[in-house]
């Protein structure tokens, strides 16, 4: 009778064991599917532009006691943490172990969660991080871009048709050939970021907004979305 008791018991423990352990990896899931579906990284994105540079973490930490205050306990509390490369990239991670070995919650199993002690990396929202629409100028206001106005692009077909010695009506591009680039204005300093545009484009661009913002204060985020010169027809 002991024995069954003994064996009773030890079998209610294990399924004990289970249970929380399942509802604590569900729990674990659901913040995760939270997190990455959150405006965490461009939070961070904003941030980091607005500061020139990398941000203080307390600094961080207390705009998103104001945008997230799920997001903010979470940091707080060590469970979602930020970490750096050798070049200074940002990512995020949920935190189980010093070891540094990471896996995707879509790869991630109960079996996985239990068995093998692995940090849980937090994809990005690629639709919030990069929801800058087009040739649109966005302004730095506390620590979020605000879309102020549409970017005129004809002072860069100006730029472009002078040094092609063209007319700016004359001018022809397929749309195929279309280049992007991210614009970080501030002050008088511009940065491209993630650039498709070439090497001789870029020199007129940045030319073209060094000029438009020559007296410029405040701090503005571009798409913009053009053409190559070396893409360019003209039609004369």
């Amino acid at each position: 009778m002991k024995k069954r008791i003994i064996t009773y018991s030890s079998i209610i423990l294990i399924i004990a064991f289970f249970i929380v352990k399942y509802i604590e990896f569900l729990d674990v899931q659901f913040n995760v599917i939270y997190i990455e579906n959150s405006l965490l990284y461009r939070n961070y994105n904003d941030l980091y532009a607005s500061q020139g540079g990398n941000p203080l973490y307390e600094t961080f930490l207390k705009v998103m006691q104001k945008k997230d205050n799920r997001i903010y306990h979470l940091l707080k509390e060590g469970k979602l943490r930020l970490q750096k490369d050798d070049k200074e990239n940002v990512t995020f991670i949920w935190f189980r172990t010093n070891e540094g070995e990471t896996v995707r919650n879509s790869d991630l199993t109960f079996f996985k969660y239990l068995f093998f002690k692995k940090n849980i990396f937090i994809n990005f929202n690629f639709k919030e991080y990069f929801d800058y629409k087009e040739n649109i100028i966005y302004k730095l206001n506390g620590n979020s871009f605000i879309a102020i106005d549409p970017l005129n692009t004809n002072k860069i077909q100006l730029k472009y048709a002078n040094k092609i010695n063209c007319k700016p009506c004359k001018i022809f591009v397929e749309d195929y050939f279309t280049q992007h680039t991210y614009l970080l204005i501030q002050a008088n300093n511009i940065k491209f970021i993630n650039s498709t545009f070439s090497n001789y484009s870029k020199e007129i661009i940045y030319q073209t907004f060094k000029d438009m913002y020559k007296n410029n204060k405040d701090t503005f985020l571009i798409n913009l979305c053009y053409y190559n010169i070396e893409d360019l027809e003209c039609l004369d």
